[in-house]
């Protein structure tokens, strides 16, 4: 299928502009989930034992600084000042909350990969959930890069122009929203110098669903979400490859980057889920930009 306009963006914050020559990540055509057989069960279990022994070695990592601050406090906990107890616990609560993370990103993907998933369907404003997660993702930033990373919602219409609506979606509400945090947060952590991050909503015109190489078959409108930053970017051999569990671009700088990569596997499948389409490429100007489209709820010339 062919790819919706990737902005052509400056450092400058000049406004983006789409380019035309990008070939979508196609994901499955369902939106409906599979009974939950006795062998879904089954193969759900076997994917958490082999999910826990991969990535055995993250959880440890968060546990055993929860471990060796709380036996500080038990041992030493007199002694300590009150500036000293208040970091001890600021460092459980932190490696806690990685900890539930990684238990809650496992169990998602063996859910959805094993088809145990219900999708509560209704329509979903993309604008309203949007700017929820911006205001969520920008609580998230790193405190020595709050001054430097800047989010810019833009709604667009069919022919890229301003606009104050666009089309509702067709799908779950609360997962549109975790696939929105997760573009976000993804592009948070991969803009370590930080800067601009800009997301960009706008119906996908009727005449380049027709001429795309796999049209859609379920549905006959799209809204295109971009998430674009100005970050390290994706090497090209990487972007087939950058929705698959456990994968990451290993690089001096995503080392220093905790993640399992399970966050984009996650949102592959939800996008599937929702009949959409994702997909990431670099940009020249630098940076990354995620395609996500879903299915509208109606034709955008009914808003």
């Amino acid at each position: 299928m062919e790819a919706p306009h990737e902005p052509v963006r400056s450092r400058d914050g000049e406004e983006t502009r789409p380019s035309e020559d990008v070939s979508p990540h196609e994901v499955p055509q369902s939106f409906e989930t599979r009974p939950v057989s006795e062998a879904t069960l089954q193969d759900a279990g076997q994917l958490i034992v082999e999910l826990f022994s991969t990535i055995g070695h993250e959880f440890r990592t968060p546990l055993a600084v929860i471990k060796g601050y709380n036996s500080m406090l038990l041992l030493h906990g007199q002694r300590l000042s009150s500036e000293e107890r208040r970091e001890f616990h600021a460092a459980i609560q932190q490696a806690s909350d990685r900890l539930e993370l990684l238990i809650e990103q496992v169990l998602e993907l063996a859910h959805l990969e094993t088809g145990a998933v219900h999708l509560d369907e209704g329509t979903v404003d993309i604008p309203r959930l949007a700017r929820e997660a911006i205001t969520k993702a920008q609580q998230h930033v790193p405190e020595p890069l709050r001054d430097r990373v800047t989010f810019h919602l833009h709604l667009r219409d069919e022919s890229r122009n301003e606009t104050q609506a666009v089309p509702l979606v067709r799908g779950d509400p609360r997962r549109v929203h975790k696939m929105l945090t997760q573009l976000l947060d993804n592009a948070i952590r991969f803009s370590p110098e930080g800067g601009r991050i800009d997301v960009i909503v706008q119906p996908v015109a009727q005449a380049r669903m027709a001429s795309a190489p796999v049209p859609p078959q379920n549905s006959a409108f799209f809204l295109e979400i971009c998430v674009c930053d100005y970050g390290i970017g994706i090497p090209e051999e990487h972007l087939e490859r950058i929705f698959e569990r456990f994968h990451r671009v290993e690089t001096e700088v995503t080392r220093e980057v905790q993640s399992l990569g399970l966050g984009l596997a996650v949102c592959w499948h939800l996008v599937a889920l929702h009949r959409g389409r994702i997909w990431a490429e670099s940009c020249p100007a630098g940076g990354s930009a995620f395609h996500l489209w879903l299915p509208t709820a109606e034709p955008p010339s009914m808003r």
